[in-house]
């Protein structure tokens, strides 16, 4: 049941971004029910809805490919697009951005089930971002969309792992 719930969560996700064009930016178990009898998940509190610019929209679209694909040259093109990673960026920093990101992508679309409860991925990426700034790295300011839609992100990955869920993440990313 929790890997079917997370797994329509993140079908939930995805929808928004890539059919709707519309995403509710607050993912915390308040804002989410769940109908044992019929097995859907209900989305509650709109007042954090976003509609989504077709760039961003795109731009996501192309980041996914790029990381299914293995794709690391169009991934930093993405996130470049995303104003993730922009010019002017020291040439360290921007290596250990990559290298966040490919770690990221090989954990995440790794082939078979995904464990969240067991996964170190926010430890790592938590660790990396502080040595980044311990080196003096300063995020750069992104986008509003690109903002709420990295929170939608994080918030269901920390939703599923709470859950102890288990999901073919790779295969509804493919989808």
């Amino acid at each position: 049941v929790r890997d079917r719930i997370a797994t329509r969560l993140i079908e939930l996700l995805l929808r928004e971004l890539f059919e709707f064009g519309v995403m509710q930016s607050d993912p915390n178990f308040a804002n989410y029910r769940y109908d044992p009898a019929t097995g859907r998940v209900v989305l509650l509190d709109f007042g954090a809805t976003r509609a989504l610019a077709d760039d961003t929209v795109a731009a996501y679209r192309r980041l996914m490919a790029a990381g299914l694909a293995g794709d690391n040259a169009g991934l930093e093109a993405a996130a470049e697009e995303m104003g993730l990673l922009q010019p002017g960026i020291a040439p360290a920093h921007r290596a250990q951005i990559r290298a966040m990101m490919s770690d990221a992508v090989a954990t995440l679309l790794k082939p078979g089930v995904y464990d969240f409860a067991a996964s170190d991925l926010p430890r790592r990426m938590q660790e990396d971002g502080m040595k980044l700034a311990e080196d003096g790295f300063v995020p750069p300011p992104v986008p509003m969309d690109v903002l709420y839609l990295q929170r939608k992100f994080g918030g269901i990955f920390l939703l599923a792992a709470r859950l102890g869920a288990r999901v073919q993440l790779r295969a509804l990313l493919e989808k």
